[in-house]
């Protein structure tokens, strides 16, 4: 059998993407699988396109063993 990993190897090259064309397209894409939420924690996750202008967009990617990195997104602090 032969399989292949290159979306799970993927993932957090694919989210900086996103996350980049989030600032540059204008808009953030609706969160995928995220419900049932528990109502007592005051998040708001949106599950629709939202458009706006954003200056700035955080990366956040969990991996297997530890390998953990967030990266920001946006212009240098003036």
């Amino acid at each position: 059998v032969q399989t292949c990993a290159l979306p799970i190897s993927a993932a957090g090259a694919i989210e900086a993407v996103f996350a980049a064309m989030a600032i540059e397209e204008g808009f953030l894409p609706p969160a995928l699988a995220s419900e049932p939420r528990d109502p007592d924690v005051l998040l708001h996750v949106p599950t629709t396109r939202t458009n706006g202008t954003f200056r700035r967009v955080l990366s956040n990617s969990f991996a297997f063993g530890g390998l953990n990195v967030a990266l920001v997104f946006g212009p240098p602090p003036a």
